[in-house]
């Protein structure tokens, strides 16, 4: 399981997905307030900036309209020409800007001073022919004044009604602001509980892995041991044939030195010789009961130790090595000539790395009557970084297909309840644990190969 496997991830959803309405929900609000004060300022502003110099254009032009009527001069009608100009210019960026509000204001009079600007015109060629009195007459007419008033009142509609829109967006964005005060509260609420939900939905799945790897870790010991003990088991057989002949040679001598001792034939040499025999024979079967409570033992905390190759492999063999020749298996032991083979290891792991797949080459070869010659060959090589410890025999091979299976836990081809199913899967665990690797060669018999790191120099020259 791994660290994404530990996360919520129903829940993790839920939390991204109130993150993105949150996050959604804030843009929404910072682009309509954008919006209106966009609108605000490329708009409203500028037309009610100009609302005001058209009004003052607009007075402008009548002070000056009649100022020529008092006193006609080419000067003051030449300006009343440009104010004139600048009005009309001013109306259509006025229209252009007005189109992009939002205000229904499509009166065709408006800003339309045309009937003034006429009569105006008229007003000032009557003063340049010296008529001021028909001039003022026009000017202080009714419809003159009615003119202005049009004019003036409907610069003052479109100032009112921008005001009005003004204020009316002013409101709306103290009222978006407000919404999105409440609904920031609301929803950072909701997705700092979320989180925290998240977050302690990950601290109570890490307990519980935690505490499920704990348990693996157990049961794992417990199934290494339990393999262990049915190596053994497997092995029980040939373990009473390894101690019958020793036991036979002690009976043997034994007889010797009573037969001795009834005809009075003592003879030191021969007295001497037999015991010596005797007590290597008792030696022996003292040495295969030790590796056997060895053997049995939890070592799991046994530090990895400079361990000779050589010497695993015969202590293993102590415990099959007469099963074997009594099933009429060969038995061959190739190890490097040129120097002794060395290994960091826990020897008792190595020893029931071997005598599993020893006990697995047995059965094969028992369990086989196409095989006319059966051998088992452990042999041992190294080069300048690794060791390799091989187990050989003489079987049929592993198909393709089982191949990819006899490293899983509780696989086996063995019928009914001879085989675990374990023994390959914790070799291979095993010689992991030594930093090695622990695999089937592509070759026609069936052959498992022991690769493990080669001890440096120091660790050689330390243990010499």
């Amino acid at each position: 399981m791994n660290q994404r496997e530990l996360l919520p991830k129903n829940l993790i959803i839920f939390a991204v997905l109130i993150s993105m309405v949150y996050l959604v929900g804030v843009l929404f609000l910072t682009l309509k307030l954008s919006s209106h004060f966009k609108s605000i300022n490329d708009t409203h502003l500028p037309l009610l900036e100009m609302n005001a110099i058209n009004i003052r254009i607009g007075d402008s032009l009548t002070s000056r309209t009649k100022g020529l009527i008092q006193d006609y001069n080419p000067k003051d009608y030449e300006e009343y020409l440009i104010d004139k100009d600048s009005l009309k210019f001013n109306f259509i960026n006025y229209k252009q800007t007005l189109k992009n509000t939002r205000l229904n204001f499509s009166s065709k009079d408006a800003f339309n001073r045309d009937t003034l600007f006429d009569m105006e015109e008229k007003i000032i060629e009557l003063a340049k022919g010296s008529k001021k009195k028909e001039a003022l007459a026009i000017f202080n007419s009714k419809n003159y004044r009615e003119e202005q008033t049009r004019f003036t009142s409907s610069i003052q509609i479109i100032a009112e009604k921008l005001s009005g829109q003004r204020d009316f967006f002013f409101k709306e964005q103290v009222r978006i602001i407000q919404m999105g005060i409440i609904f920031s509260i609301i929803t950072f609420v909701i997705i700092a509980l979320t989180w925290s939900r998240v977050y302690l939905a990950y601290r109570r799945n890490s307990k519980e892995r935690s505490r499920a790897l704990d348990e693996l870790n157990l049961e794992r010991v417990k199934s290494s041991h339990n393999a262990k003990m049915a190596s053994l088991g497997e092995m029980a057989a040939g373990l009473a044939h390894e101690i019958n002949n020793p036991l036979t040679i002690i009976q043997g001598f034994s007889e010797r030195l009573l037969k001795m001792s009834e005809r009075e034939e003592l003879d030191a040499p021969r007295i001497e010789r037999y015991s010596e025999k005797i007590y290597n024979t008792t030696k022996r079967i003292n040495t295969m009961i030790q590796g056997l409570k060895v053997f049995s033992k939890n070592n799991k905390e046994v530090d990895l130790k400079l361990s000779k190759v050589s010497d695993i492999i015969e202590d293993t063999l102590s415990f099959c090595r007469e099963k074997l020749k009594s099933s009429g298996i060969d038995l061959h032991i190739i190890c490097d000539e040129k120097e002794e083979v060395y290994i960091m290891a826990r020897p008792v792991e190595i020893s029931q790395v071997i005598l599993n797949l020893l006990n697995n080459a047995f059965d094969e070869l028992q369990g086989s009557d196409e095989l006319i010659h059966c051998w088992i060959k452990i042999e041992t090589k190294q080069d300048e970084h690794f060791v390799y410890i091989s187990v050989e025999d003489s079987g049929l091979g592993i198909s393709d297909e089982l191949k990819e299976k006899i490293f899983d836990p509780f696989f086996t081809t063995k019928e009914g309840s001879h085989g675990t199913g374990l023994g390959l899967s914790i070799s291979s665990t095993i010689v992991k644990k030594h930093g090695g690797q622990f695999y089937l060669d592509n070759s026609v018999t069936t052959e498992f190969i022991i690769k493990l790191p080669r001890p440096k120099s120091d660790e050689l020259k330390a243990a010499a």
